[in-house]
């Protein structure tokens, strides 16, 4: 059902993968991104977040800001900081995460797929970010960042990227400052090729689990050249995105927790009693809150226990449950019975909170735009979310996990997820896989 094709890649050369990659654009503000390029005068950043280039308080949508991206791409490239592959091929990256591997497929995806359901994804996309990889990747005439997309398992699949992994070129391996080890392989053998093809063909689906905005921005370029170009026959390189494809049991979900930087002017004991509505819970108090365990403990043994106790004791550990840091105290909550939905996006923890906690109790009714409510990805730990309330918070929820097949279930209904629902790990890096759209 789905159709993938071989590209020629453009790729960091020998030896200079580790000091090209970067994590996405999205993971870092501007002001991270500025000190993450310095002394790294390669890093993928000074290309997918091209304002670091310019003066502080530059605008980041300017339109040199994206012409600039663009110089500063092609020059590398012709300088030979970058190659390109002779021949179209498939790619295979694999991630390898505190023990655990995935292994994903590099190749191009098409746009119609896409606009026809065939790519199934599980969020709205923003206006705002969305046109900004438009123009990214419009200027730049290239597609930088993979879409990370997920297939049904697939035992034939995945026994044919593992015995790939030892018979062609490895292209990089290093690890990254996060601990992820990264390793590239290029796929050439024509037979193995069409091989691949022929079962994502018969394969199913595929879904988006992050990168909506690249996707959608690819859609949108292809559009625009289409429009300009009456006469396309489907076959340019506009009509396809770059794609990374893993099988649905190697990837991960991780919580997407919440922080707030105010309570509706409510005092935290009466936000705990307006909990009372929707949930019940109690408070964890083994170890109190982190400020309580700095005063009994030394500090090295201090860091190892408290995280040991959040793991244990604070995480919530089953759909439903969810933990609450406020006045320097965990409260373990549950979500009354009641309150449940068997609707796939309706039952969702994250749309309970929102409903019962967020707009009932906080008063937020746009959880993407309110300033209010902020976001910490799982793979901060619990750690972060106290830390933030010590810095600009006054609480904090900890969630459980959305998982692949709730996400898979929203999306084959063709619907959508409340904002921030899933988190995974580890991320793509870009830079490592560049799709050129003039080939």
């Amino acid at each position: 059902m789905a159709v993938i094709r071989p590209f020629r890649a453009i790729r960091p050369a020998e030896n200079l993968a580790s000091e090209i990659a970067s994590l996405p654009y999205d993971v870092y503000s501007t002001e991270e991104a500025r000190e993450r390029t310095q002394g790294h005068p390669l890093s993928f950043l000074r290309i997918d977040k091209a304002e670091v280039n310019f003066p502080e308080g530059v605008d980041p949508y300017q339109a040199d800001v994206y012409q600039k991206a663009h110089d500063l791409f092609w020059e590398e490239v012709h300088e030979g900081d970058y190659r390109q592959d002779k021949a179209p091929g498939f790619y295979i990256y694999e991630l390898t995460m505190q023990g655990r591997t995935q292994t994903g497929l590099v190749a191009l995806t098409s746009v119609d797929d896409y606009k026809n359901g065939v790519i199934k994804r599980h969020e709205d996309t923003l206006e705002a970010k969305e046109n900004d990889r438009v123009r990214h990747v419009d200027i730049v005439n290239a597609q930088t960042g993979p879409v990370f997309l997920v297939n049904h398992k697939s035992q034939e699949l995945k026994e044919l990227l593992e015995g790939q992994k030892n018979k062609n070129q490895l292209l990089f391996d290093f690890t990254t400052d996060q601990g992820v080890r990264q390793r590239g392989f290029a796929i050439e053998d024509p037979s193995v090729i069409e091989k691949l093809k022929s079962i994502y063909a018969d394969l199913g689906p595929l879904y988006i689990c992050d990168g909506h905005h690249r996707a959608a921005a690819a859609v949108k370029v292809c559009e625009k050249r289409r429009k300009y170009n009456p006469n396309y026959t489907g076959d340019e390189e506009f009509n396809y995105f770059l794609s990374v494809i893993f099988s649905e049991d190697e990837v991960k979900s991780l919580d997407y927790n919440r922080v707030f930087r105010s309570l509706n002017d409510l005092e935290p004991d009466e936000f705990l009693a307006s909990l009372l509505f929707h949930c019940d819970f109690q408070p964890v108090l083994e170890l109190g809150g982190k400020k309580q365990m700095e005063a009994e403990d030394p500090k090295d043994a201090m860091d190892k226990k408290h995280h040991e106790f959040l793991e244990t004791t604070v995480r919530p550990n089953e759909k439903g449950e969810f933990s609450v840091y406020i006045g320097g105290r965990w409260y373990l909550c549950k979500f009354h019975d009641d309150l449940r939905s068997d609707d796939p996006v309706e039952g969702l923890d994250v749309a309970l909170l929102q409903k019962y906690v967020c707009r009932e109790i906080l008063d937020i009714e746009n959880p993407r735009t309110d300033p209010r409510i902020d976001y910490v990805g799982g793979i901060h730990g619990l750690e972060e979310l106290e830390n933030r309330c010590e810095k600009d918070c006054v609480c904090a929820i900890a969630m459980y996990p959305t998982s692949l097949s709730e996400l898979m279930q929203v999306a084959d209904l063709g619907r959508r997820m409340p904002p921030k629902s899933t988190w995974f790990e580890p991320k793509l890096l870009s830079g490592l896989f560049i799709h050129s759209l003039e080939d």
